[in-house]
């Protein structure tokens, strides 16, 4: 264990929790050049980060407020909690604000509404969800690539996407800056070459082939679409009748032989008692159904009908019966042993340009959730049937059970229609399963993998033919490293080199940027910061 020195805890930063989250902070905060002190139970394995210079371990448990001392919380700056228990992450958050008042509080919690309840009381300054923060991530891989992340303010919705300047474009020739003030919206930054910098930045005029990084407010573009969709929608509606279809083509030949004929001789009836007893049409398919079902003859019957119409009426009461059961076993079929939620999975393997989301854990269903929203018809799989789940998902999308890895279950999803496949289960090696199995089926589907080790999604970018593959801890760092080198963070990301990190301006300041690595929206109220990191060792 390393003996923390007066010089090394000062204006510092507490981590508690060296896990998948917790390592991928401690690196950005390593290229950031901040001093940290980890509180862990065990020495991580590549103890100390790249550099070696600026950081203190102390092991033990975070919930002794000894080792929170040993750690210098009471002259830290922030405190990070990313422990996979929410218990112990609310301990450790109240033990460090009553230690230190003015420590900046930023604590991992799977249950949002238990964070908001603590962000409000003033417990922490920021309580975050990791499925919540890479959702949008993996919502952007699967249309394509160009959202980046999304966040929540109090008149709406925004979200951060990429844009190509094409040519021919009106912003070709204008500056960043004056781009985003012309269209009213906030440009965070351009990218030329694969390198980015800010738009504040002097990068000359906006040139065909660049990319820009925008964010839309709720009332433009994207997040327009980013709404609850109805419970029925037209795509469910049309997913219905794809089902309706599968199921009739699995139904016996013999059970649709004699359906067929039960509907021809009720037409055939209708149209006889018509033109022989002069009958209206209503009153026609009426006296037919009471002949059928065996509740006549009150209002009509054969009395002065000629002998051939008798003896038909006659042969139709005997088959009627039998013609009756056959209807009723169908529909019995179809409400009982094939139930409506199971005739909408039928459909989806004839669905076309959809999106498959296999996995519907916290993830999962936040990317679901967000795809629908976005009008996109979405199928999920999930193998676990009593999943918390699946039934708040059938109400956004058809859910298909089983094991994705089994290509029959992936057929069923409808991956022969798809345009994209999403693997988003708490397993890296069943997700690597089922992007292996997709491109064995499909080369040419974009398929998006979840992995939870940060190093391993590197080493399998391009490797096995995915297309992206995204580290949730990765894509969630950002916001937590972010929210303790600031207040009123909103969301943060990687650009290239930089860390951003879009903020929520303090009330009363100043519109001009405070820094020169800042930069504020056209609103006013928000802004933006970028950090530059050092390359890794």
């Amino acid at each position: 264990m390393s003996t923390p020195t007066p010089s090394s805890l000062e204006a510092h930063i507490v981590l508690c929790g060296v896990g998948r989250l917790g390592h991928r902070v401690l690196r950005l905060l390593a290229q950031l050049g901040e001093r940290v002190a980890v509180v862990t139970t065990e020495t991580p394995c590549d103890w100390p980060p790249s550099g070696g210079e600026g950081f203190t371990l102390v092991i033990g448990d975070a919930r002794d407020e000894k080792r929170l001392r040993q750690a210098g919380i009471t002259c830290a700056k922030a405190i990070i909690i990313t422990t996979n228990d929410d218990l112990t992450n609310v301990s450790i958050a109240l033990d460090a604000r009553r230690l230190n008042p003015g420590l900046s509080v930023v604590v991992r919690l799977f249950d949002q509404q238990l964070g908001a309840h603590l962000e409000k009381g003033g417990s922490v300054d920021r309580a975050l969800s990791t499925s919540a923060l890479a959702a949008p991530a993996f919502v952007g891989a699967a249309l394509g690539d160009s959202l980046r992340g999304s966040f929540e303010v109090e008149d709406g919705f925004c979200v951060i996407e990429n844009r190509g300047v094409a040519e021919g474009s009106p912003a070709i020739g204008k500056s960043a800056r004056e781009w985003g003030i012309a269209e009213g919206e906030a440009i965070l930054g351009l990218g030329r070459g694969g390198a980015w910098q800010m738009a504040e930045a002097d990068a000359g005029p906006i040139q065909a082939g660049d990319v820009l990084v925008v964010v839309r407010s709720a009332a433009r573009g994207l997040a327009d679409a980013l709404r609850p969709p109805a419970p029925l929608g037209r795509a469910k509606w049309r997913t219905l009748w794809l089902g309706l279809q599968e199921w009739w083509s699995n139904v016996p030949l013999a059970l649709q032989a004699a359906l067929g004929i039960l509907l021809l001789v009720v037409l055939l009836s209708v149209a006889l008692f018509r033109w022989q007893m002069h009958l209206p049409l209503v009153d026609a398919v009426y006296f037919v159904v009471t002949i059928i079902t065996t509740v006549g003859f009150g209002d009509y019957n054969f009395q002065s009908a000629t002998p051939a119409l008798k003896l038909y009426g006659s042969v139709l009461m005997l088959c009627g019966a039998t013609m009756l059961a056959v209807f009723i076993g169908l529909i019995t079929d179809l409400l009982l042993s094939t139930r409506f939620r199971d005739v909408l999975a039928r459909g989806c393997c004839r669905l076309q340009g959809h999106i498959i989301v296999v996995g519907l854990g916290n993830l999962g269903f936040r990317v679901l959730r967000e795809l629908a929203r976005s009008g996109e018809t979405v199928v999920a799989v999930e193998r676990d049937a009593g999943g918390k789940f699946v039934e708040t998902a059938r109400s956004l999308a058809p859910v298909v059970l089983g094991n994705a890895r089994i290509e029959e279950t992936l057929r069923k999803a409808g991956l022969a229609g798809a345009k994209a496949v999403l693997a988003l289960t708490d397993d890296d090696i069943t997700n690597l399963s089922i992007g292996l199995a997709v491109k064995r089926a499909r080369p040419d589907l974009w398929a998006v993998l979840r992995v939870f080790d940060s190093g391993l999604a590197d080493k399998l970018r391009g490797g096995l033919g995915v297309d992206v593959v995204l580290s949730v801890s990765a894509e969630a760092a950002a916001t937590f490293v972010g929210a303790a080198l600031g207040p009123g963070v909103l969301h943060g990301f990687m650009l290239g080199d930089y860390l951003v990190v879009i903020f929520r301006c303090a009330a009363g300041a100043a519109p001009a940027p405070a820094a020169n690595n800042e930069l504020r929206f056209p609103a006013g109220d928000i802004g933006a910061r970028w950090y530059r990191l050092r390359p890794e060792a």
